[in-house]
């Protein structure tokens, strides 16, 4: 008989990344993907702890999933373990397995081991694709080796590691080989990616010489990493290969409040971070961000500091998250804790300005041209990260990169019309 499982998947892009190769690796194996928890033998949720929220999340998922698959072997997989198991806690009681390092190579070990399945395992297959998607994210470093006072992630995944450049190459080539039109590199900390003493331009000018209609997407860059010469790296192979839009997370607008969170970077250093990406990318360069509201010791004055300097640097979206305390972070024992009201009412005044700035970056686009991936015949992703959705009856074939003239808008959404195929040809991409 056949062995069936399922596979949830909480938390941030590194996660997706182990799923669909934890995924493949069983699929190779003769495993059956199945679409409901109650079909499976086996449920894997890779979960994620990195906030209360999130960590209850989790557990929810994990409850729910023994609730519809009552028989099947349930096991939580990544950082909630992890976090478990750090603070000595037992698992949760609809849990039958935990193992910390999750669907990462560390880890493969312990669940097989777990799961009685004869071994060693076999090494995770390069990934051909993201089961019918066109877009695919690529890992290529692990691990953080910083400690802001809020985080819990370096002791839940532990220090940085980069994958080897041309183990990177090889996936990328060969999951645009299956029709994959967007890579995006994701990691931990992506800016920390290294071999000997080169750093990620390094890797970014491997991945500019491959061959192939792709684009490259950076996910979240921490902003002290963004050197001159890793812009540079990438002016050279926008709009060829690379995206023109980075993520950098400021989470506050307050020096005092930077350096109680351990932040590398102080206000003025971010912000020249950013005049040095507009000079080096033009003037297509679009940012988002993600902001922590109510961290200990922000005071009314710090926290206008941060609306303020949002409003001068215009980023096109702003994730805001109230403060999370975490068990074993030095900041859940600094003075000056603000009320979880105060950090919700920061959090929604945080939304309410990203709202307003994202209408704003989506009224510059009127007018433009911009390059979609079309992740559905009426829906996509723009090369600076905004929705856009294809004006009246026009269509789309799904996985294709188009040119869409941008001519209205809807909210936040950009409403267009693909302009002729030859624009693209022209343009050599």
């Amino acid at each position: 008989m056949e062995s069936r499982f399922w596979i949830e998947t909480l938390g941030c892009k590194a996660n997706q990344y182990d799923t669909e190769r934890l995924l493949a690796l069983l699929e190779s194996l003769g495993w059956v993907r199945v679409s409901t928890p109650g079909e499976a033998d086996l449920v894997l949720v890779n979960t994620c702890a990195v906030t209360s929220v999130a960590e209850k999340k989790s557990r929810q998922a994990l409850g729910r999933a023994r609730r519809l698959a009552p028989r099947a072997t349930v096991a939580a997989l990544g950082c909630l373990a992890a976090h478990l198991e750090n603070r000595g806690a037992p698992l949760p009681p609809s849990c039958d397995l935990a193992v910390p390092a999750g669907a990462r190579e560390e880890g493969l070990a312990l669940l097989w081991e777990g799961l009685g399945l004869p071994g060693p395992p076999p090494p995770f297959p390069l990934l051909q694709g993201y089961h019918h998607r066109h877009r695919a994210f690529v890992k290529v470093q692990d691990g953080c080796d910083f400690h802001c006072t809020y985080c819990v992630i370096p002791s839940l995944r532990g220090p940085s590691r980069s994958r080897p450049r041309e183990e990177v190459l090889r996936e990328t080539a060969t999951l645009v080989e299956g029709g994959t039109r967007e890579v995006v590199l994701t990691g931990v900390c992506l800016g920390d990616w290294k071999e000997g003493e080169a750093g990620l331009e390094f890797l970014l000018e491997g991945l500019l010489e491959l061959e192939g209609d792709f684009r490259i997407r950076l996910s979240s860059l921490e902003p002290e990493r963004v050197t001159p010469s890793l812009l540079e790296v990438l002016a050279r192979g926008v709009p060829r290969r690379f995206r023109p839009h980075l993520h950098l997370p400021l989470q506050s607008g307050s020096d005092k409040v930077l350096k109680r969170m351990g932040r590398r970077y102080s206000v003025g250093t971010f912000r020249e971070i950013l005049l040095q990406a507009r000079r080096i990318l033009g003037e297509r360069f679009a940012w988002t961000t993600d902001v922590i509201a109510g961290f200990p010791g922000e005071e009314e004055g710090d926290f206008q500091d941060t609306l303020d300097l949002l409003e001068e640097l215009s980023p096109a979206r702003i994730h805001a998250f109230p403060y999370s305390p975490r068990e074993g972070t030095p900041a859940l024992k600094l003075p000056g804790q603000v009320p979880l009201s105060s950090r919700k009412e920061r959090t929604a005044r945080l939304l309410e300005l990203g709202g307003r700035l994202a209408r704003r970056a989506a009224g510059k686009a009127l007018g433009t041209t911009q390059e979609v991936l079309l992740e559905t015949e009426k829906e996509g992703l723009s090369e600076l990260y905004q929705r856009v959705r294809l004006a009246g009856k026009e269509r789309g074939e799904p996985g294709r990169l188009v040119e869409v003239a941008i001519t209205g808008l809807e909210g936040e959404v950009l409403l267009g019309r693909p302009v002729e195929e030859g624009r693209r040809k022209a343009k050599g991409t």
